[in-house]
């Protein structure tokens, strides 16, 4: 599963630097795409980076976001269901 595009559901995210993952914390609202095709998902991530994503489909993934050593300003993350 993977999030096309996101927003809080306080407004649009938009582009920015990410410094800590306590930034992405909150429910996020979006577009993924799976074999099947695009479907809405949200997402909820708490403030050490965990998160638990669902589709309206009834699809779900579970995971971590994580800053990479290499560099500030993008989150990556590792898929754990």
């Amino acid at each position: 599963m993977r999030m096309n595009s996101a927003s809080t559901l306080d407004g649009d995210a938009g582009e920015k630097q990410i410094v800590a993952v306590e930034e992405l914390a909150g429910t996020w609202r979006g577009w993924v795409t799976r074999g099947e095709g695009q479907e809405h998902a949200t997402m909820y991530v708490s403030a050490e980076g965990s998160y638990r994503s669902l589709t309206t489909g009834g699809a779900s993934t579970e995971g971590k976001f994580y800053l990479p050593t290499y560099g500030a300003g993008s989150a990556e993350y590792e898929r754990i269901e």
